[in-house]
């Protein structure tokens, strides 16, 4: 496929991951910002010293959820999302650890401590690692290799990460009876 075509199927797959998730947390997710529009608020350098090639996101924006302990009543963490719109699951563990130590670096930065980071596949994982990639042991078998920066966020990280796997027949249940629909 030509490079036109792999940007274009990058980009419907961004958008249709944006859709899929503001269906499934309707008004608590606000992700106006993409690699597309926006690669300058999605671009992170800061790991070269560390051995990680400069990378982006997808997307980028915020989770809210209302909080009356809160000065304005309302919680609010920001959300970096990565959007793998593959046909087919077998590549997916290892862009998933690439994503993970990518929200590692990231997580070293004072202003993204408490960020959460969303990895959005259209396809079932081609792994035996089961629940591994969602309690952190994944997080932790891979993060052993990273230079130390690296190691020490892997420890806070894990409860700010999610696996979502937004499959067709998923992303069709939610088109016909989700509460955005």
């Amino acid at each position: 496929m030509q490079a036109e075509g792999l940007h274009e199927l990058g980009r419907r797959g961004t958008l249709e991951a944006k859709e899929f998730l503001w269906r499934v947390l309707g008004e608590h997710i606000n992700l106006p910002f993409n690699a597309y529009d926006h690669a300058d608020k999605l671009t992170f350098d800061n790991g070269v010293s560390i051995g990680v090639s400069p990378f982006s996101f997808d997307l980028r924006g915020l989770f809210t959820r209302s909080d009356p302990s809160r000065f304005d009543g309302t919680d609010a963490a920001e959300v970096f999302v990565e959007v793998k719109n593959y046909q087919n699951g077998s590549t997916l563990l290892e862009a998933f650890a690439s994503f993970l130590k990518k929200a590692a670096v990231v997580s070293l930065l004072p202003a993204h401590r408490d960020t959460w980071f969303l990895f959005v596949a259209k396809v079932p994982f081609g792994t035996t690692k089961g629940i591994g990639l969602c309690d952190g042991s994944f997080l932790r078998e891979r993060s052993a290799d990273w230079p130390e920066p690296l190691r020490s966020s892997a420890a806070t990280l894990a409860n700010r990460v999610a696996v979502i796997i937004a499959t067709q027949s998923f992303t069709r249940l939610l088109s016909y009876w989700g509460h955005n629909a």
